[in-house]
């Protein structure tokens, strides 16, 4: 199995994996203590817009994903595909306004 994602600092790629094959599963005890979770605060089951597991409390914001209002996302999904999104959507954020910075770069 390769590494779920990878930081490379220096060229700041962002390596997201294509399968989800190459993404762990929920672990069956923190399903059911959040199942547990849900039911007593009355929270409720909420499926997750990529893997269809039932979310985790109330789930992550799965944007810039899925761009619908009422879609919510597992911990597990969250961790893997939108995390690394949002870091390669900053990146193409800072290199497109890199000469518009009021301040200097330190090398």
């Amino acid at each position: 199995m390769s590494e779920p994602f990878q930081y490379n600092i220096k060229d700041a790629k962002v390596f997201v994996p294509m399968e989800d094959k190459d993404i762990p599963k929920q672990d069956p005890c923190i399903v059911a203590l959040s199942a547990q979770y849900r039911k007593a605060n009355g929270i409720p089951d909420t499926p997750c817009c990529f893997c269809e597991q039932i979310c985790e409390t109330y789930g992550n914001n799965p944007k810039p994903l899925s761009m619908k209002p009422d879609d919510r996302c597992c911990n597990n999904c969250n961790s893997y595909k939108i995390i690394p999104a949002r870091m390669a959507e900053w990146k193409r954020q800072m290199e497109k306004t890199k000469d518009e910075r009021p301040y200097k770069e330190f090398k």
